[in-house]
């Protein structure tokens, strides 16, 4: 079947469209298993803290990074 040069045009927007589409889903499925891993990641550290200084007998600190807090 002939096709005109607008109705080429109109088929390969519309691919375009949904190639756009669904890599975009893929760039925001990737930044949301990245944010999960660092979220994991800092809740590991904050733990490992934590227990860290319990089992060494060291005080929790309890104030901030400057000594006027």
């Amino acid at each position: 079947m002939p096709q005109t040069f607008a109705e080429v045009a109109q088929a390969r927007a519309v691919l375009l469209d949904q190639v756009e589409r669904v890599a975009l889903a893929i760039v925001a499925l990737t930044l949301v298993v990245a944010g999960c891993g660092l979220l994991v990641s800092v809740a590991g550290g904050v733990v490992e803290r934590s227990s860290r200084s319990r089992c060494c007998g060291c005080a929790a600190r309890r104030h901030g990074p400057f000594p006027e807090w």
